[in-house]
């Protein structure tokens, strides 16, 4: 059984040539407009998505192959199922818990450090339905070391195993479906980017939903990821709080995003994502061709498009950008 990452490549922040100026002086200049702060918090809540998804990767590998959490019988064997940079560790032989340690080993571009400290509520194993997973993020940093940028993120969020089972028993055939229900706890999550325009912290509430199914042939694992609550009236928000700049702002998975193993899970066949700051909505399109068009059923895609359109002038921009 190979490892596999949640990741995705929307690590854009203020990669818009429209508006790199803003993006220069975006902490500084509190009056940037909407349309500027829409597009920049949509890369940061790409970059926040993609390392927090890694990071579930990172822990339901390692606990799908953990006889202590899941239970003998239960879990993948013959194999390390985590990246070279992380090594996990019990300090105190906590029974319920599990310390991520990240040791700063470059990849390409990217190097993690800080610690994630998971803890197992509300029940004796990870595979029970309703067990719960309690992640703390403690100055759980990521860098882009090539173009100099990072997240740094701490706070805690919530994991829950709906109906039941772990990745292992889905290879196997002895479930169906696993669904996840992910949350934060009610401060959020604060990440801290820092980039060419100097650091400046946000505010992440999350409210999602995962299923993940099983294909043979071929040999793939099968994610939807959908928004799961309703705020303003917008159903089918997967996030909210304050942005970089000290606004508020919403998330709404218009459609969901789906991905698969097979494809890499950081390039999603489908779906559409809206991201909203004030009166601005900046829309995410994914699962697009080198042309812009929807890939068809069973083909991976390469692209993803973000579009918007400016509210005083009624000009609609957009850009097409290819999947790292």
């Amino acid at each position: 059984m190979k490892t596999f990452n949640f990741k995705t490549a929307l690590i854009l922040v203020c990669c818009f040539s429209l508006f790199s100026i803003a993006c220069k002086k975006a902490t500084s200049d509190v009056n940037v407009t909407d349309e500027v702060q829409a597009s920049v918090q949509s890369d940061d809540d790409e970059m926040f998505q993609s390392e927090t998804e890694t990071v579930d990767d990172d822990i339901t590998n390692s606990l799908s192959s953990s006889a202590r959490f899941c239970g003998a019988g239960n879990v993948f064997v013959g194999g390390n199922f985590l990246p070279p940079d992380v090594d996990t560790s019990n300090p105190g032989n906590i029974a319920n818990r599990m310390v991520f340690t990240f040791n700063g080993t470059v990849h390409g571009c990217r190097k993690r450090t800080g610690t994630i400290t998971v803890d197992l509520l509300y029940a004796n194993k990870w595979i029970e339905p309703g067990a719960t997973l309690r992640i703390k993020f403690t100055n759980f940093k990521v860098e882009d070391v090539c173009r100099n940028r990072s997240i740094t993120i701490n706070g805690e969020r919530l994991n829950t195993n709906v109906n039941g089972g772990n990745l292992f028993r889905l290879s196997i055939n002895q479930i169906s479906m696993l669904r996840h229900r992910i949350r934060t706890g009610t401060i959020g999550i604060e990440a801290t980017f820092t980039d060419s325009s100097g650091s400046k912290t946000a505010v992440w509430n999350v409210a999602k939903n995962k299923t993940a199914t099983f294909t043979v042939n071929p040999n793939k694992y099968n994610f939807e990821v959908s928004g799961d609550t309703t705020i303003n009236g917008k159903v089918n928000t997967a996030a909210w709080g304050t942005t970089r700049f000290g606004k508020s702002y919403q998330t709404v998975y218009t459609s969901s995003v789906k991905s698969n193993t097979h494809c890499k899970v950081w390039r999603p066949t489908s779906g559409l994502v809206a991201h909203t700051v004030g009166a601005q909505t900046v829309q995410v399109v994914y699962g697009l061709n080198a042309q812009g068009n929807p890939v068809g059923p069973g083909d991976c895609a390469t692209h993803f498009k973000v579009y918007w359109t400016n509210n005083n002038t009624s000009v609609t921009n957009s850009r097409l950008v290819a999947y790292r």
